[in-house]
């Protein structure tokens, strides 16, 4: 076997001349002047990011809004870095980064001149040379060019940009005050965006983590029309990506941005902490707006207590065939029917293999003194199904087979939420979780809970279309430890 060859080191003439023209190995020396501890790896993601900032810098591309999860890089590649790059082929250039706080700006611009003092970097650009006075906030060049490091509320007046850098500008802990997400809009509506030196000429680049749907990123994206790069934390679908000179890079669905430094675990672990709709926002750039996306939140009724009689109860399911710790649940949800009102009894959801989710099933029919069960037409849904219609006494499942992708199955049952006719337990221990998902749909990972509730109403609604007004005898309340949520009240509202 061959020994592997030994490591060359690059004469520091070659090595500055591939730092002047080649930005991943400038990006490199920027780490590596800022984070000497840190094992820095280039990655497909920073070759996609790269790609964009040159055509910026071209003029090919004047707006630009990159929606990222958090310690991907962002604020080093585009707001230190990038700026440092601009400056030191052109030191003219006049450069605006805008970040959500003066502290937080004032530390990136101490990275920035970390930079741009360094020696390897005067070398490389010697035309980009500052002036003898320079603040923290403002590093200008011996030539008119500049830095400016502010937040998004600071003093801009007097000032103008070719570059203006906006990154996370909105405060995480405040995205959920209007008043708060109002006044940063206004400060780049009636402020920031009117500091360009050229309209036509001069560029906006945004990068940012997603917070909430009317962040700053999504109003901007209302008023211009930007060159949108989104890079989820996992992949929710085979994507194909860019990296200039005709190369590119497939990453599959459920792949992530570099296992290597953030993989399952690690991403499992952070939704666990933060919760499936921040982790939805920040990590997959998908945020669920406060009041729903399909169903909203003024919609939802609810009650103390249930009718003491159920015409009609149903068991609805959605399974699932595997066990590990990121896979989709089985879910089952019970409902009952009375005046023409569904309400919504119990939610169940288990990680279980077929044959102990096949005597849930079976013991759930029982149990709730159902009428009907519905299984969902799927591989594990049908042979559960069919396997009780043959072996079991009293469970004969209904198999369902979707006639419409899950979306639009959603949002043809909408209008019986948004009309009143179904109605949720004022508190049971399973509610929260379920509201969470129901307003998330479809922007949040599982929606097992969406697809059963979906099958149970579209059941309703075809039976409440071919039925024919008449006496029917009325049916008492599901019987057994399910017949009412942990906590549900028993006053009547």
């Amino acid at each position: 076997m061959n020994a592997l060859p030994e490591p060359v080191e690059l004469p520091e003439d070659i090595w500055d001349a591939m730092t002047r023209y080649d930005y991943l190995t400038f990006l490199a020396r920027v780490m590596a002047e800022l984070e000497p501890g840190t094992h820095y790896e280039e990655n497909w993601h920073l070759e996609v990011i790269t790609a964009k900032l040159l055509a910026v810098q071209a003029g090919e591309t004047l707006r630009l809004i990159i929606n990222m999860p958090p310690r991907a890089m962002k604020t080093i590649t585009v707001s230190i870095a990038f700026a440092a790059w601009i400056l030191g082929h052109d030191p003219t250039r006049r450069i605006m980064c805008v970040t959500y706080s003066q502290d937080v700006a004032t530390a990136q611009a101490k990275l920035f001149q970390r930079i741009v003092l360094s020696g390897w970097f005067r070398r490389c650009f010697p035309e980009c040379r500052s002036v003898v006075h320079n603040r923290t906030l403002e590093w200008q060049t011996t030539k008119g060019g500049y830095r400016l490091a502010t937040s998004i509320e600071g003093s801009v007046l007097g000032r103008g940009a070719d570059y203006i850098i906006l990154d996370d500008p909105n405060k995480g802990q405040e995205i959920f005050s209007k008043v708060a997400r109002t006044r940063v809009h206004d400060a780049w509506d009636n402020t920031i965006s009117t500091r360009l030196n050229h309209q036509k000429e001069s560029a906006i680049i945004c990068v940012m983590q997603r917070l909430h749907e009317e962040d700053l990123a999504g109003h901007m994206m209302k008023q211009d029309d930007y060159d949108l790069l989104t890079i989820p934390a996992i992949a929710t679908q085979r994507e194909r990506w860019d990296l200039g000179n005709g190369r590119v890079h497939v990453r599959n669905k459920g792949g992530f941005i570099q296992p290597s430094r953030m993989g399952a675990a690690e991403l499992e672990r952070q939704k666990g902490i933060m919760g499936a709709t921040a982790f939805s926002a920040q990590y997959q750039q998908q945020p669920v707006p406060d009041d729903g996306v399909v169903i909203r939140r003024a919609w939802l009724r609810y009650c103390d207590e249930y009718p003491d009689e159920f015409e009609t109860v149903l068991v609805s399911w959605d399974t699932a065939s595997t066990l590990s710790d990121d896979a989709d649940w089985s879910v089952g949800t019970v409902w009952g029917e009375a005046d023409g009102e569904i309400y919504l009894v119990n939610v169940i959801r288990e990680r279980m293999e077929a044959p102990g989710l096949t005597r849930l099933i079976e013991n759930t029919h029982i149990e709730q003194g159902a009428d009907i069960t519905l299984i969902e037409d799927a591989d594990l849904g049908r042979a559960i199904g069919q396997n009780l219609f043959n072996t079991s006494r009293r469970c004969k499942p209904q198999l369902i087979r979707p006639r419409i992708e899950k979306i639009a199955r959603m949002q043809a049952r909408a209008v019986m939420f948004e009309t009143g006719k179904i109605i949720l337990p004022r508190e049971a221990s399973w509610l929260s979780a379920y509201l969470e998902e129901l307003l998330g749909f479809p922007n949040l990972r599982h929606d097992d809970q969406v697809d059963s509730t979906s099958q149970a109403l579209d059941w309703f609604q075809r039976k409440m279309r071919r039925d024919v007004p008449h006496e029917r005898p009325a049916r008492k309340r599901p019987q057994g430890n399910r017949n009412r949520p942990p906590g549900a009240s028993r006053r009547r509202g």
